[in-house]
């Protein structure tokens, strides 16, 4: 989930630390087309030197310990074969950097394109990749300063900025009564959308671990899920997850209430950040108003799915 407090003034191309990696020969390039360079809660830079191409990202100071994280989350699953943009070391062996009122982690791109949603295989791919990942983390303990599934109480906590909006945390209490104890779970990326898997020949990478935390494995699966376009089959993307997961796939009977839990959750988080009038990455005809409808829209629509409904 995105950051929801009050960000500070954005760097600019001048600001760029790059001497704490001795890193001074890199030159700020143009990324890719149809490349996002503004997250929710940061800002990245495509850097060349050569052939060598790097990610300068950029998420506010007080994030530093969640961001360095999800960058250790990040170096497991590289470990593992799997292209995820692990930091490169700071020249005193640092994952992350405080300069200023930003924390900044120099990163390996990750080449490729994205998922094409219409090519069942690469579907089966990107959800094999995932698989690979859940088994890479399933044993990695909760990260500092990142979410716990099993401890998500906060959000049940009253909240001014929930006024008038009491659907999400009583589609919260009902996500907690209907999910069993004994999912499979780990650390796990919380926002693998198919447009952040690349394609580059066979191999297959994960990029933006920025929101990772301690929870079911299923949970990835309903992030995903939830972007996917109308038309969009998943079943070749969970059917490619079963085969490297570590779970097993009997657990996709509860995604459609792991889909209520990311909506309601989303709407939460958005009502937050309209209470503190933070709204960096929101592009085109989306503000937090739009999306906090959009959320209840989401609950509703999963709360209408079969049980079975995206058994494989």
């Amino acid at each position: 989930m995105p950051v929801f407090d009050p960000l500070p003034e954005a760097p600019t191309a001048g600001q760029l630390p790059l001497p704490l990696w001795g890193a001074q020969q890199f030159s700020v390039v143009d990324w890719p087309q149809d490349s996002f360079q503004i997250g929710y809660n940061s800002h990245t830079w495509l850097l060349a030197d050569g052939d060598d191409l790097a990610v300068l990202k950029a998420v506010p100071a007080d994030q530093a310990v969640k961001f360095a994280s999800g960058l250790t989350a990040a170096g497991i699953a590289e470990l593992a074969g799997i292209p995820a943009g692990a930091p490169r070391p700071t020249l005193d062996g640092a994952t992350v950097a405080v300069d200023g009122p930003w924390s900044w982690a120099l990163l390996n791109y990750v080449r490729g394109t994205r998922t094409d949603a219409s090519d069942a295989a690469q579907l089966a791919q990107a959800g094999r990749t995932l698989g690979r990942i859940h088994t890479a983390l399933k044993d990695t303990p909760p990260l500092p300063e990142t979410m716990v599934w099993t401890h998500m109480e906060w959000a049940l906590a009253p909240m001014p900025f929930l006024d008038g909006l009491e659907w999400i945390q009583q589609a919260l209490r009902e996500v907690k009564e209907q999910l069993p104890d004994d999912l499979s779970q780990g650390v796990i990326h919380c926002d693998p959308r198919l447009t952040e898997f690349r394609f580059d020949g066979d191999t297959i990478g994960l990029i933006d671990w920025g929101e990772v935390m301690h929870g079911p494995h299923i949970s990835d699966l309903a992030a995903t899920v939830s972007f996917m376009d109308e038309g969009t089959d998943p079943k070749p993307f969970l059917s490619g997850w079963a085969e490297t997961a570590p779970g097993s796939a009997d657990e996709l009977v509860y995604l459609p209430v792991l889909l209520k839990a990311r909506a309601a959750l989303e709407g939460w988080v958005y009502a937050r950040r309209a209470a503190f009038g933070v709204d960096l990455g929101q592009l085109g005809e989306h503000n937090n108003h739009t999306l906090i409808e959009r959320s209840r829209q989401n609950i509703l629509a999963a709360e209408a799915l079969p049980r079975d409904f995206y058994r494989i």
